[in-house]
């Protein structure tokens, strides 16, 4: 990865020295003489010793094998996060395990690579004593179970700083209000390529209707002005998603798929704007408007289906109430379902939720076990049978002795399959993953061909052919 130290600063100055960590290039004022290691900032060189302290020196091994070597600085703001070990905290974000530990979820900036999964996890396990890490890296969130006498959460959140992934730890529900705010922001920008391309559209009727019963050529001037001014905010706003992921592709030595779809909204627009300057030739403002819009479309229920599956887990674990009716010795109280331990008696009235998991202490009981069954009517249950979370009560009150509570109850492991299928990649999207690149650059070329031939033919329409392919 390094390039050899030369010590003449007269060479030093024309020869490209990588940085060890990230690759990109040393600043000649960081160059250390006769140095095997050169690093393009202190965040680089911070995150390189940490990673050969812990003997993780395979993280630079997976980033290449999977090509996912995107060149960035590590970014370190330093921060302490000493309020994230207040109890209070805690109490209010984390949520409670059996044996005293609690899980928090942290979303993580610069996550960018199957790489950086395998090395947060490790350094959270290993170095730092986390009971259970596992970054979700669609969601650039990663989940970590702790034990606060085990492990500080400060000082899980200062390991994944100084890896250069600047940690946020959110509340139960800031994931959600996450992915709200994204959808709403697609919806907006869909609303807006509708509203665009219907009302281009109808100028586009009146100028393909006037190509043949005639229309006067001022008319037809003025229409095709309206048409770029209503295109504007359709490519300007509505398609900023697919030109920034373009850019992010090829910042990280990518062909996403976003790259074509770009290329060919902007050759589109551009060349009809020149025709609208010149006052000669085609407008296409209705085709690029109508693409964006489709596009966008297709993105947005995308979207909604992934926030569907991955709220499934989440939607289950709602059926647990939060409170539970202890029985204690001869009193019936309501305390939080965190307080409740195994060997506890509780009791169930008609009509509620089953808190934990349990073993039936009263004669008999008529429950409803849709959520595991599908059943939706009510079965009988005798003395020692189990009851499971999230089952229904039917009829009259009844007694449990708790078995499972918490993480431990069979709903909260149907709702963490359900997380785990929802976050892993089938084998058929990973293939397509790996084959869309090669997709991509065959697309770039056959169109880059077709401009070079129609140019040579009839030179007028060797760019529109190129960008129609493209599109």
């Amino acid at each position: 990865m390094i390039a050899p130290f030369v010590a003449d600063p007269a060479r030093r100055s024309v020869l490209k020295v990588a940085c060890s960590h990230c690759g990109l290039p040393v600043p000649r004022s960081l160059i250390v003489e006769h140095q095997d290691t050169q690093f393009c900032c202190t965040g680089c060189e911070a995150v390189y010793k940490l990673l050969h302290e812990c003997n993780l020196e395979e993280y630079y091994r997976l980033r290449e094998a999977y090509q996912e070597n995107s060149p960035r600085p590590a970014k370190i703001t330093g921060k302490h996060f000493e309020y994230l070990d207040d109890p209070e905290y805690l109490k209010r974000f984390a949520k409670a395990q059996t044996a005293g530990g609690y899980r928090v979820e942290i979303y993580l900036e610069n996550i960018h690579c199957i790489a950086c999964s395998w090395l947060i996890e490790k350094i959270l396990m290993e170095r730092e004593g986390a009971r259970f890490a596992r970054l979700d890296l669609g969601r650039s969130v990663v989940e970590v179970v702790f034990n606060p006498l085990e492990a500080k959460l400060s000082a899980i959140a200062r390991s994944l700083d100084l890896l250069g992934y600047t940690p946020h730890p959110i509340g139960e529900d800031g994931g959600a209000a996450t992915t709200r705010r994204e959808a709403r922001r697609l919806l907006a920008k869909l609303g807006v390529a509708g509203a665009c391309a219907g009302n281009i559209m109808l100028l586009a009727v009146v100028l393909y209707a006037g190509e043949f019963s005639g229309i006067e050529p001022e008319y037809a001037t003025l229409f095709r002005w309206i048409s770029l001014g209503l295109a504007l905010p359709a490519v300007l706003y509505s398609a900023t998603p697919f030109f920034k992921g373009a850019w992010f592709g090829l910042r990280a030595r990518m062909l996403p798929m976003d790259l074509p779809i770009s290329i060919g909204i902007l050759a589109a627009f551009l060349v009809s704007v020149t025709a609208t300057i010149l006052d000669r030739g085609e407008v296409y403002y209705d085709t690029v408007s109508a693409l964006i819009f489709l596009l966008l479309a297709g993105r947005l229920v995308l979207h909604r289906a992934g926030r569907w599956a991955a709220s499934a887990g989440a939607n289950l674990l709602s059926l647990a109430p939060k409170l539970a009716r202890r029985i204690d010795e001869n009193s019936v109280r309501e305390v939080p379902l965190s307080d409740m331990l195994i060997g506890d008696r509780l009791q169930v009235l008609p009509g509620e939720h089953v808190p934990v998991d349990g073993e039936l202490i009263s004669e008999t009981a008529w429950i409803k076990e849709s959520h595991l069954t599908g059943e939706p009517n009510a079965v009988k249950r005798n003395r020692g049978d189990f009851i499971y979370a999230g089952s229904t009560s039917e009829q009259a009150p009844l007694e449990l002795l708790a078995t499972a509570v918490g993480e431990t109850t069979r709903l909260a492991r149907l709702a963490d399959l359900m997380r785990n299928a929802s976050t892993r990649k089938a084998k058929i999207i990973t293939t397509m993953d790996r084959v869309a690149g090669y997709f991509t650059g065959a697309m770039l070329s056959l169109a880059l061909l077709t401009g070079v031939v129609w140019y040579f033919i009839d030179p007028s329409r060797a760019l529109w052919n190129a960008a129609a392919l493209l599109i």
